[in-house]
C-alpha cells in the first residue's frame, strides 16, 4: 500500500460506515514531511453516501462504525456496545502484528531473512529454514490448521512439518502468524530488550505512543500470543493505527514510529500481481499489457485472425482494465461479438498483468471486521462486529457482503469506479464509443 510519499499512497481502511448527525473532531494527522505528490485537498465524502453506509452497517448487524477524513471524525456509531469496550478484531490482528514486526525489522531486532532455526531449537530441518518474510507473506508451507487455544504453541511448532506443495506460494495461514509470537519473543531476548514478548513490545512502542490503553490479547497455554486473530481493541484504537499508516508513520504529536519506506514494504502489492502485501491487503486496478507473447499465444490457439491482428496492432500498450483492452481490440478490428467468448477463455493467457495504482489498503477479519485506508482521499474507516452477534450475523449475511465492503468505501471516496450497468456487450460498446469519440 503506497504511502503519502507516492502517488499510490496508502488507501483508507474502511469498514461499514455509520453517520453522525454532527461532526466531532479527533487529533489531526501530522505529517513530518509533506509530500508534493499528495493531493492538497481531498474531495469531501458525500453526506448522502455516508448515510447509506450507516444504514447498511446497521442492517448488517454491525457493532461499531467509524469514518474519518483528513483527521476529522465524520461517523462514529455504536450498536449494542460502546466506545470503551474492546472488541475482537479477528484477522485484522494479523495486519497490526505485521506492522509491529516490520517496525522490529526496521530497528534491526530481526530481519526479513531471519530463519526460525536461528531463534528456536529442536525444529524439523525444513521448518528451521522458514524465514520471517515467509511468515509475513503466507508462503511458509506450515500447517494451516491452528493450534488449539488450550495447547502449547512451542511444542506444536517443534512437531510441525512443511507442506512442500504450499511453500513458496500464497496459502492463507493462521499458524504462521501465531508463530511470529515465538519469533519476536526469541528475537527480543537475543537483543536483550526489556520487553518479554510481542504484545509487551507493541504496548511500549505502538500502543502507548498512539494513546491506546485498553488493548488485550488471548494467549496459548505456554503464554505466546494468539497473534493471528485474538487481539482486542476499541474502535477508536484501530482508527488511530489506520491514521498512523495513512500519515506515513507519524503520530498526531509528530513522533515518527516507523519510516515510510518500511510501510511501503509492508503494504505494496507483489510485482507479479496479487493483492496481498505483508499481512495487509492492497487493492487497485491491474495494468493489462499486450506483448509479443500475447500475439503468439493467440495465433497458436487458432483464434480469429482479425482478433490476432488486433492484438498485434496494440502490442506494447497497457490498459487500466480488461474491458479497456478488449475495447482497444475492437477499435482495431476484432469482432465485438467474439469478445465475450474471448473473455471466457481465460484472458490471463493472452495478456501480462501487473499491479497498477493503489486504490485502498485493507485489514480484514472474520465476521466483517475492517480497517480501511484510502490514501488519496485521506480516509480511514473501521467497522467491527461483537463476537456475541456472530451467529446472528452469519445467518443474515450474503456470501458477497463480507468481501465488498472495502470496495464500497473506496467507491464512496472516488478511489474505485462505480459498478458498471448493463451486460458485458453493453459495457464494451460504451468503452469502444468512448475511445473513438472525437474530442469536442
Amino acid at each position: 500500500m503506497p504511502l503519502p510519499t507516492r502517488a499510490t499512497t496508502l488507501a483508507c481502511l474502511l469498514a461499514l460506515l455509520a453517520a453522525c448527525p454532527s461532526h466531532s473532531t479527533i487529533e489531526p494527522i501530522v505529517a513530518a514531511e509533506p509530500d508534493s505528490a499528495r493531493p492538497p485537498t481531498a474531495t469531501p465524502l458525500p453526506s448522502s453516501g455516508l448515510d447509506a453506509l450507516v444504514a447498511r452497517a446497521e442492517a448488517s448487524r454491525s457493532s461499531a462504525l467509524l469514518v474519518s477524513q483528513r483527521g476529522e471524525l465524520l461517523v462514529e456509531r455504536y450498536w449494542e456496545t460502546d466506545a470503551e469496550t474492546p472488541l475482537y478484531v479477528m484477522s485484522v490482528s494479523k495486519s497490526v502484528v505485521g506492522l509491529a514486526v516490520m517496525m522490529l525489522v526496521e530497528r534491526g531486532v530481526l530481519g526479513l531473512d531471519t530463519t526460525l532455526g536461528e531463534l528456536v531449537d529442536g525444529l524439523d530441518p525444513d521448518v528451521a529454514t522458514i524465514t520471517v518474510d515467509e511468515l509475513l507473506t503466507h508462503t511458509s508451507g506450515l500447517p494451516t490448521a491452528r493450534v488449539p487455544v488450550d495447547a502449547e504453541l512451542l511444542p506444536a511448532l517443534r512437531a510441525m512439518r512443511v507442506d512442500g506443495s504450499a511453500r513458496g506460494r500464497f496459502v492463507y495461514n493462521n499458524t504462521g502468524v501465531d508463530v511470529l509470537g515465538i519469533v519476536v519473543a526469541r528475537a527480543l531476548a537475543r537483543a536483550e530488550a526489556p520487553e518479554d514478548g510481542l504484545f509487551a513490545w507493541m504496548q511500549a512502542h505502538l500502543h502507548r505512543p498512539l494513546g491506546i490503553r485498553h488493548a488485550q490479547v488471548d494467549r496459548f497455554a505456554d503464554g505466546f500470543e494468539r497473534a493471528a486473530g485474538e487481539l482486542r481493541y476499541r474502535p477508536r484504537d484501530l482508527l488511530a493505527i489506520g491514521q498512523l499508516v495513512l500519515a506515513g508513520g507519524v503520530t498526531p504529536t509528530g513522533e515518527r514510529l516507523v519510516r515510510e519506506e518500511t510501510l511501503h514494504a509492508m503494504v505494496d502489492r507483489p510485482a507479479g500481481g496479487g493483492f496481498h502485501g505483508r499481512l495487509w491487503w492492497t487493492y487497485g486496478p491491474d495494468r493489462i499489457g499486450v506483448t509479443g507473447d500475447s500475439v503468439t499465444t493467440a495465433r497458436e490457439a487458432d483464434l480469429d485472425p482479425a482478433l490476432c491482428d488486433a492484438l498485434a496492432a496494440v502490442e506494447g500498450q497497457q490498459f487500466d482494465s480488461f474491458l479497456d483492452a478488449y475495447a482497444a481490440l475492437v477499435v482495431h478490428g476484432a469482432p465485438i461479438e467474439q469478445m465475450a467468448a474471448f473473455d471466457r477463455q481465460d484472458p490471463f493467457r493472452f495478456f501480462s498483468v501487473g499491479p497498477g495504482p493503489t486504490a485502498y489498503h485493507e485489514a480484514q477479519g472474520y465476521l466483517g471486521q475492517y480497517l480501511i485506508i484510502v490514501p488519496d482521499a485521506e480516509v480511514v474507516a473501521v467497522r467491527l462486529i461483537a463476537m456475541d452477534r456472530a451467529v446472528e450475523v452469519e445467518r443474515g449475511r450474503s456470501e458477497t457482503e463480507h468481501a465488498r465492503f472495502g470496495r464500497e468505501i473506496a467507491q464512496l471516496a472516488e478511489a474505485w469506479p462505480a459498478r458498471a450497468e448493463g451486460t458485458f456487450e453493453d459495457q464494451l460498446r460504451a468503452r469502444v464509443e468512448a475511445m473513438t469519440r472525437l474530442p469536442e
